[in-house]
């Protein structure tokens, strides 16, 4: 990289401003006339990232059967094992953070719903939210009706 002046000389109708090569690069200039440099095994080590979450631990993608799991997982495992395309939903599903009952329910929506033509709990999150709790005090009678 030519210095500010170099710069000048070579295209007189720039204007340069004159930064410090520490702002630029981030390093200190050094020898401008071929002093010594970084090479790239004195170059700073990579940083590996962690990841900032795991992903949760879902029984039914690990089981060798449906016997040893709990209802919802053994339903999810059934759909995974008809169609393995369906894992984005099921995940979805089952990480939607519902109690076991509720999350029973929405995967036997789910799973109906994908041999009737055009039922709208064909999407996870229509699935979840009509049996999510908001969804059923919504629905529930009041002592006024």
């Amino acid at each position: 990289m030519p210095s500010p002046v170099q710069a000048r000389r070579l295209f007189p109708s720039c204007s340069v401003e004159e930064v410090p090569v520490t702002a630029v690069t981030g390093e200190p200039s050094g020898d401008t006339a071929g002093g010594p440099r970084r090479t790239v095994d004195e170059e700073a080590p990579m940083v590996a990232r962690k990841r900032s979450t795991k992903a949760p631990h879902n029984p039914y993608l690990t089981a060798a059967t449906p016997d040893e799991l709990a209802p919802a997982n053994g339903i999810a495992y059934d759909i995974i094992a008809e169609r393995r395309d369906l894992l984005p939903s099921v995940e979805r599903i089952m990480n939607a953070g519902l109690d076991a009952d509720g999350t029973v329910d929405v995967l036997t929506l789910f799973r109906c719903s994908l041999t009737a033509a055009g039922d709208p709990n064909r999407d996870p999150r229509v699935a979840i939210a009509a049996c999510s709790p908001a969804s059923a005090r919504a629905v529930a009678p009041t002592a006024d009706s």
